[in-house]
């Protein structure tokens, strides 16, 4: 992908080969630009400045104001992104912290073949687990 193609509207058309991914990696810049948003105690990365893309790409880049909505999706009405937000709050110290049903020990988990084998004696079908792993 060139810089000059950055904004088009048809991006899926243009990637690059897998083959190049170290060249890529080598040769790019990373660009950190954390902000911080005082009026909701929070940090972010915001990716490259509007003003970058429009230097690079050479072609303008129309801001519009984002509204967040309550539904799962994202819609650009009248100039206006409408974007879902979903509300995170912060877990208070009294309430417990989810866990998981089951949790083993690493030293518990035989190896895979270990599993193949007592299925087979035992003339069980292996799992879905077992089978990705083949």
């Amino acid at each position: 992908m060139r810089d000059r193609d950055f904004t088009s509207p048809n991006i899926s058309r243009y990637y690059v080969n897998r083959t190049n991914n170290i060249t890529i990696i080598h040769n790019s810049t990373i660009i950190v630009n954390t902000l911080r948003n005082k009026n909701r105690n929070s940090t972010y990365i915001a990716g490259p400045k509007r003003t970058d893309v429009q230097r690079y790409s050479r072609t303008p880049v129309k801001s519009v104001p984002i509204r967040g909505i309550n539904k799962p999706g994202q819609h650009l009405i009248n100039n206006e992104l409408q974007i879902y937000r979903p509300q995170i709050q912060k877990m208070n110290g009294n309430v417990r912290k989810p866990i998981p049903p089951k949790v083993t020990r690493l030293n518990d988990v035989k190896p895979i073949l270990e599993r193949k084998a007592v299925n087979q004696q035992h003339n069980l079908k292996p799992n879905k687990k077992d089978a990705i792993q083949r």
